[in-house]
């Protein structure tokens, strides 16, 4: 066998295997190996022992289902099975192709309303007829499938608008364009699709579910019930299917694919053939004219057949025909004739192509270039270079010739077919030069419209994005207010990724970085996180190239904390400490003060807390020099989270009030909030339950002013809590439940633990052992699962006392021990009180009266307007 190569890898999963088989290659070294000849290379490079892999890590690479692999580890692991530092760079070029794609395909065409019909409808009789008897109860799914440009998309938009005509499916109706067979970009995501129609459904964006599980069971549970309709527009294969079916029979799924989608569940499949003659013939009268085709029937049937009889082909021709009246039928003949070993589709669009005048062949030409799959006319006049006024003309000339598509009202695409012909147009007619120009103007015009759109809606961001390009770009209205601009970035975040992605692999690095530095916060704060850790996994390379190290570190800065996101700490660490490095030796205060701030959040959630305080004490000390004041507040904050965990209330207080007043003289309102959360945390935590009622319902509050969903739960965990020691069950048990409700929504897992360990503590105060071991159960794996040791001390404490009241005492014991183990490598105060636990004859005895663990003081998320706080055991790291 020989020694696998990384090129070709389909995806992580083909990568992870040919790691597998590489493996082999070397003579199956054992993953302890591995590991420590990793170890002893990273070490001899400066590496801290803290951050280097550890075994499990490592085996985890040789396994399927991964969602992402450092590159850094991987490149080292295929050093060592390699033997060739030159062949394991090779791997880090195959993960980043990898990566680019998965960018790609997070980038969704998707809309609450269906695309307008074309124009024309011809025959289909018995196909439509079946589509429109279909109802839930007897068809949940039509599958269309058939060869290029038979027009399977026009079939199913046709009988979608005719269903929604006769008062069916009024409640819901979701398009999405899955881009199965696009030679310009992959496949559609399921989970980017998903993403797009829970946010279509009134999902708010921070309550997107992370995982795609998380999401199908969210989609679902919104279409229970209702009346939907959901078009999925060129599907590759079932597996991008199945996950967008709604699955309720109230509802019904349009599928049209080139393939049969065999395996498609509870599918009815219509094939779709070509026109017959007759059919042919209509659509030519339709769209050429009647008085056209009537006058040689014979010759425009001949017409009909050198082009296979395909509607899309025939529709492109009858335009010709009708904006040609100077041309007779049989001229035609000879060109068709010559085309026609070509095929019907290109056929078409070669003998309209090559008639249009002048402009519109360019603009057509120029349109290929575009990187994202839908545009609007002030793109397209940036793209062309001319006047708005002048290019709408020729877009509105271009559909009529049914050469673009009109996707909504200012907005335009390509068929994949039409664009593929465009795309090799280009290559042949245009420049590069002028190709390059083109480009160069739109990335330079989403660079400053982001910029503005940016700053109107995330302006405490505004010092760690790049400035706009110094000459502004064309007015765009919608950019003049904060409202606009946010509806402006959720209309254009899929070109805007496209925009980052395509200038960071064909030779604007420069622009990449900008693009990938302005719009990361927007992709994240509305959970677009794949997307943006994609991005950001592009343009870091792109920012090396540049030599510019401010944006080499702070690009690394957002992979971090996309990595904290993750709850892949180690990971996180390792880039953050590069960062910081790098930001300091570049003389960038603000984003060393970020990044300081950051490891120390990566390195609190591994429990080393004497190394996380001394990164968040130089954060605050560099954020109170440089006078940020946000980021003095936000540092100051995570500091107390550590001061909470060690037990240390006095100074956690003081440390707390003046992160309170930094917050407020910054006007940050989401920061107030979690300062406020962790105030009341404290005064919990040392005694006093009025103060900190009066501090949490504070927090409360403003949470809910600002929409911050995980920020409220997270208080109302807390506020849990103190009901719960005044021994208010019922109100203890109602919260926490009522917080697990909304942190399922929301998806981040951490917190989640948090909760389900409080609901646990009340259901077994409520005299439910069973049900208070079973959220424990929960929150231990999910702990584990996410490398949380605060939460899984905490679960194994709250099976230790369920077990207890069930009368077994050894397996109570073993949790207990489980949990002193932990809390004791922590140096946590909890520790005493799983001693005493241990201490006391448990044997018959009458449970104690557990006390449910703080979901703790609210760290930061990434900053947003209603950006998710966390608390003890999170999942995010603020930047």
């Amino acid at each position: 066998m020989g020694r696998p190569e990384p090129e070709g890898a389909a995806d992580l999963d083909d990568l992870v295997a040919r790691l597998r088989l590489l493996k082999a290659w070397a003579g199956d070294p054992s993953y302890t190996l591995i590991t420590r000849r990793i170890k002893e290379e990273w070490s001899r490079a400066g590496l801290p022992a803290s951050e280097l892999p550890g075994r499990s890590t490592v085996a985890g690479y040789f396994s399927a289902g991964r969602s992402r692999l450092d590159e850094d580890l991987l490149v080292a692991i295929a050093a060592v099975l390699g033997g060739d530092p030159e062949y394991a760079q090779r791997w880090r070029a195959a993960v980043r192709v990898i990566r680019g794609r998965a960018a790609a395909a997070s980038w969704v065409n998707s809309a609450a309303r269906l695309p307008a019909e074309a124009g024309t409808f011809i025959g289909r009789r018995d196909e439509l007829d079946r589509l429109l008897t279909a109802d839930g109860t007897t068809v949940v799914v039509s599958a269309i499938h058939g060869m290029p440009g038979v027009g399977k998309t026009t079939l199913a938009l046709h009988a979608a608008h005719r269903l929604l005509a006769q008062g069916r499916f009024r409640d819901v109706q979701l398009f999405v364009d899955l881009r199965g067979f696009d030679s310009g970009s992959p496949p559609a995501d399921p989970a980017a699709v998903l993403a797009d129609f829970l946010r279509h459904l009134g999902v708010p964006g921070e309550r997107v579910p992370p995982t795609l599980a998380g999401r199908i069971a969210k989609y679902r549970e919104l279409l229970r019930g209702r009346h939907a309709l959901v078009v999925l527009d060129n599907a590759y294969d079932e597996r991008g299917v199945a996950a967008l079916l709604p699955g309720h029979p109230t509802c019904l799924a349009l599928v049209t694919s080139r393939r049969t989608l065999a395996d498609l569940p509870e599918a009815v499949h219509l094939r779709l053939d070509p026109f017959a003659a007759d059919e042919a013939r209509q659509l030519l009268r339709q769209v050429a004219g009647a008085a056209r085709v009537d006058a040689d029937p014979r010759t425009a049937d001949r017409i009909a057949e050198l082009i296979g009889h395909l509607p899309l082909a025939l529709a492109i021709v009858g335009g010709h025909l009708r904006d040609h009246p100077d041309w007779l039928l049989t001229d035609y003949l000879q060109p068709l004739a010559t085309l026609a070993l070509e095929g019907g589709i290109r056929a078409a669009l070669t003998l309209s192509y090559r008639d249009l005048p002048t402009h519109e062949r360019r603009t057509l030409r120029l349109l290929a270039l575009y990187p994202g799959q839908e545009w609007d006319t002030h793109a397209a006049a940036v793209l062309t270079g001319e006047a708005a006024a002048v290019v709408h003309a020729r877009l509105d000339a271009l559909a009529a010739a049914h050469l673009v598509q009109r996707r909504g009202p200012g907005r335009y695409g390509f068929h994949h077919l039409v664009r593929a012909y465009a795309v090799e147009r280009a290559a042949v007619e245009e420049p590069a030069s002028r190709s390059r120009a083109a480009l160069t103007r739109l990335l330079e015009d989403y660079m400053h419209a982001a910029a503005v759109a940016m700053d109107a809606v995330y302006p405490a961001d505004k010092g760690l994005r790049p400035d706009p390009p110094a000459v502004a770009g064309p007015d765009i209205p919608e950019l003049r207010t904060a409202d606009g601009a946010r509806r402006w970035l959720e209309t254009e975040h899929a070109n805007l990724v496209a925009a980052a992605a395509h200038a960071a692999g064909n030779g604007w690095p420069g622009h990449a970085v900008h693009l990938a530095a302005t719009v990361w916060r927007h992709l994240d704060v509305t959970s677009r996180t794949e997307a943006m850790l994609a991005l950001a996994e592009q343009a870091l390379p792109a920012a090396r190239s540049t030599g510019d190290r401010v944006w080499e570190a702070r690009i690394m800065l957002h992979l971090g904390n996309g990595h904290n996101r993750h709850g892949d700490f180690e990971a996180a660490a390792r880039q953050l400490r590069r960062a910081v490095v790098i930001a300091h030796e570049a003389g960038d205060r603000l984003g060393e003060s970020r990044g300081r701030d950051l490891l120390g959040w990566a390195l609190a959630q591994q429990g080393r807390h004497d190394e996380a305080l001394a990164q968040m004490r130089h954060a605050v000390w560099i954020a109170r020099q440089t006078g940020d004041q946000n980021a003095v507040s936000v540092a100051l904050n995570n500091m107390g989270v550590i001061y909470q965990r060690q037990g240390r209330y006095e100074e956690l207080l003081a440390l707390l009030a003046e992160a309170l007043a930094s917050a407020r003289a910054s006007g940050g309102r989401a920061t107030q909030a979690r300062v406020l959360g962790n105030i009341g945390v404290a005064y919990l935590e040392s005694g006093g339950r009025t103060a900190a009622l009066d501090h949490l319902r504070e927090a409360l509050a403003i949470h809910r002013e600002l929409g911050n969903r995980t920020g409220e739960a997270i208080a109302l965990v807390n506020i849990a809590r103190a009901h719960h020691e005044a021994g208010d069950d019922k109100p203890a048990y109602r919260d926490a439940g009522a917080a697990l409700a909304i942190l399922r929504e929301t998806g981040d897992r951490a917190a989640e633990a948090s909760a389900l360990n409080a609901v646990g503590a009340a259901a077994l105060r409520l005299g439910r052992p069973i049900e208070a071991a079973d959220r424990h159960r929960e929150a231990l794996a999910l702990a584990v699962e996410i490398g949380s040791p605060f939460s899984q001390a905490r679960a194994h404490t709250g099976l230790g006392d369920a077990h207890e009241a069930t009368a077994d005492p050894a397996t109570a014991a073993h949790h207990w021990r489980q949990a002193l183990a932990a809390y004791g490598d922590l140096d946590a105060p909890e520790a005493q009180r799983v001693r005493d636990r241990l201490d006391r004859p448990t044997a018959g005895s009458t449970p104690g009266t557990p006390t449910p663990p703080p979901a703790g003081p609210a760290g930061s998320s990434p900053p947003a307007p209603t950006g998710p706080a966390t608390r003890q055991e999170p999942s995010t790291a603020h930047q």
